[in-house]
């Protein structure tokens, strides 16, 4: 039997988010021209995205915290988190910005280096976390409005 049954999109709300873990990675390789990271710790990010939106009073970490787990992956301070109204869209579009900002690379913007060996949603950068929080604050709306 055939259906004439058509499924449309329903898109649902949520967030997305980058936050620093507590933990530290230990890059192993040695300084290069291409790789200006030497084998020393650096901080590291996990994107993620979640349907369960926080009431105003709320900690950020706390309800990230909740979300993602314990452990040195833990979270120590959100760097950024955005309301979507498509999350489907918004993580998508989120996560291709983040993995592209080596095209952005012009002089005072922090660069990410998605971290793969870590996982799909883990980043780091050689930029304190209050750079990367003011960049991404600044870029990241204007992207996801333009697109979700």
């Amino acid at each position: 039997m055939i259906s004439n049954v058509v499924y449309e999109h329903v898109p649902k709300t949520g967030a997305v988010f980058l936050y620093q873990a507590e933990g530290l990675y230990m890059n192993s390789s040695p300084p290069s021209p291409s790789n200006e990271e030497g084998p020393f710790p650096i901080r590291v990010y996990r994107a993620g995205r979640t349907t369960k939106l926080h009431s105003p009073g709320s900690d950020l970490v706390d309800v990230v915290g909740k979300h993602m787990g314990g452990g040195l992956n833990r979270p120590c301070k959100v760097i950024v988190y955005l309301d979507v109204t498509d999350l489907e869209k918004g993580w998508d579009v989120f996560r291709d910005c983040l993995r592209r900002t080596r095209v952005y690379n012009r002089v005072g913007v922090p660069r990410l280096t998605h971290r793969y060996e870590l996982g799909d949603n883990w980043y780091s950068s050689s930029a304190s976390p209050e750079q990367l929080e003011k960049h991404l604050k600044e870029v990241l709306p204007k992207i996801l409005n333009k697109w979700t």
